[in-house]
């Protein structure tokens, strides 16, 4: 699926929710002006984590909008992930892009002060 129908499917399911941008960037972590482009389909690209945020606010399943086979639990991607993963995988969803930024780079410094 291209990326204008992403951002028709995104549009439609914002006019149904009745929120403002506002309401959209505050629960998902989204600036506005992203949210903006993201539902004009003024953008080539979409990062995974801010899709899968507006789907979850949507209520849309994030494969189905994609036009994946796959199916999906939640909205997730199915994984074949250690429950730790998975734990992990899910405080991630819940995170700003700034916060995903910080844990990203703790993740860096650890690996790095290995002694393998």
């Amino acid at each position: 699926m291209d990326r204008r129908e992403i951002a028709k499917k995104l549009l439609e399911a914002y006019e149904e929710s009745g929120k403002s941008y506002t309401d959209l960037s505050k629960l998902t972590g989204i600036p506005r002006s992203m949210i903006q482009r993201y539902l004009s389909g003024n953008i080539d690209r979409i990062p995974i984590e801010r899709l899968q945020a507006l789907c979850r606010v949507f209520g849309l399943d994030i494969n189905e909008l994609l036009g994946w086979s796959d199916p999906s639990v939640d909205g997730k991607i199915n994984r074949s992930v250690t429950p730790q993963q998975n734990i992990l995988l899910d405080a991630a969803d819940n995170l700003t892009d700034y916060e995903r930024q910080v844990v990203m780079n703790m993740i860096e410094a650890l690996k790095a002060g290995r002694k393998d």
